[in-house]
């Protein structure tokens, strides 16, 4: 998804129209192909659409105050909701096809973020109609779920809505700031170890500034020390993880991320809606959020300070023990383990008898189909397969087995062929 940022799906400010207000303005930088020299079209009356690619550039626009109620506002606003009308018989399909002229357009090398033609294909993928109409919805389905659990009231929920509010735009700056920090006080004292963990992972307004994430992390690890999770929250710093505590996390009995918790409370909000672009955007929220609270965890820089210390008894010791409870949470991926078992095998520890069986199994394990499936996994393709409108039942059913079940479950599911749209 286009504009990821906070929670995956922080979108920026809405980008200006062209001067009509209508169609994606044509290419100022590389040429397209023929069909890109099409504009997306305006007549809102047609009754169906041609999608063609387009390759818009960065004109001026007649809609750039929110406020404005002029003829060409109007004329916008009813381009976007003829595409949130006819997503799925239409625009869905005319959506990929202008990504994908952006992509031949304006091409970079994935490693340099700081390329020109980055910001080029932001900036002309953020004119697009489509891409402003997703982003009406992503804000709508925002506002709708953050009054929802403001009306339900309890710490958790109240917690999740100021995640939500600060990853868009319905709200004011002064309202959203005020909703944060109204949540953060709460956090700060709570008994919840799943508002601990939300708040420990994002802490918003900490940015950069260490002191404020510490003070976040250490709330979770006071409410839940003996959870080895609490303890290995990803730092802004990088490298607060070295002064690794191992004495407490010798301490630690299980391990549990409490990503279930949130996403199966974002579930209950998704809208009870036929396919089409509100179920696409709310999916894609719970789906990034999702992703996120996965990361939260830093298992890869546990490993490397494991590594670095491994000649410490005391710190073999914990982070033996840290990674046979991470091992077994529910949440842990084949790619967890995979990485587990070199660790072990980096400790010295690969022919203890409990690695060693870990080992084997996962060698039986890892048949080439679940293989496959892993790396679809990994790196979202298995979610790809099912965009568009028809893939929306199995992509729910996947975060219900997610949710239920952990990746281990949904990967041997995947491997096994199992259609989630018949969930």
């Amino acid at each position: 998804m286009v504009g990821a940022a906070l929670w995956g799906w922080r979108c920026v400010e809405r980008p200006a129209a062209d001067e009509a207000g209508m169609g994606a303005p044509r290419a100022a930088g590389p040429a397209s192909s023929p069909q890109a020299d099409q504009p997306l079209r305006s007549d809102v009356n047609a009754a169906s659409p041609e999608p063609r690619p387009v390759a818009p550039d960065n004109g001026n626009s007649e809609v750039d105050d929110p406020g404005d109620t002029g003829p060409a506002k109007l004329r916008h606003d009813a381009l976007l909701a003829t595409i949130e009308k006819q997503w799925c018989t239409h625009y869905a399909q005319a959506d990929a096809q202008y990504l994908q002229a952006l992509e031949q357009s304006y091409p970079f090398d994935p490693q340099d973020r700081n390329s020109k033609a980055v910001s080029q294909r932001v900036k002309a993928t953020m004119a697009l109609p489509t891409q402003q109409a997703r982003r009406a919805v992503r804000e709508r389905i925002a506002a709708r779920w953050t009054a929802q659990l403001d009306r339900a009231g309890d710490p958790r929920s109240l917690t999740v809505a100021a995640v939500l509010a600060q990853g868009s735009f319905h709200e004011t700056w002064d309202v959203r700031e005020a909703r944060l920090a109204a949540a953060q006080r709460q956090a700060m004292t709570t008994t919840d170890p799943v508002v601990a963990s939300i708040w420990a992972g994002r802490s918003m307004s900490c940015s950069a500034n260490v002191d404020c994430w510490a003070a976040a992390h250490r709330r979770w690890q006071e409410t839940e020390p003996a959870n080895v999770a609490a303890w290995l929250v990803r730092s802004p710093s990088r490298d607060a993880i070295a002064e690794q505590n191992w004495q407490a996390l010798a301490r630690t009995q299980y391990a549990r991320v409490h990503s279930a918790a949130v996403i199966g409370q974002l579930l209950t909000l998704l809208p009870l809606t036929e396919p089409g672009l509100e179920r696409e955007e709310a999916l894609g929220i719970i789906e990034s959020v999702r992703q996120h609270q996965s990361d939260m965890v830093s298992r890869f820089d546990l490993i490397q300070s494991c590594q670095a210390a491994k000649d410490s008894a005391l710190a073999r010791g914990a982070c033996l023990h840290a990674v046979n409870l991470l091992w077994d949470d529910p949440q842990s991926s084949m790619l967890d383990r995979l990485q587990f078992l070199g660790l072990a095998e980096a400790l010295g520890a690969q022919d203890e008898p409990v690695w060693s069986e870990r080992s084997h199994a996962m060698r039986n394990d890892l048949t080439p189909p679940v293989a496959q499936s892993m790396f679809e996994v990994h790196f979202g393709q298995d979610v790809r397969r099912h965009e568009g409108c028809g893939g929306h039942a199995a992509r729910e059913a996947r975060l219900h087995a997610l949710v239920e079940g952990g990746p281990l479950k949904v990967l041997r599911q995947l491997a096994s062929g199992q259609d989630f749209s018949k969930r």
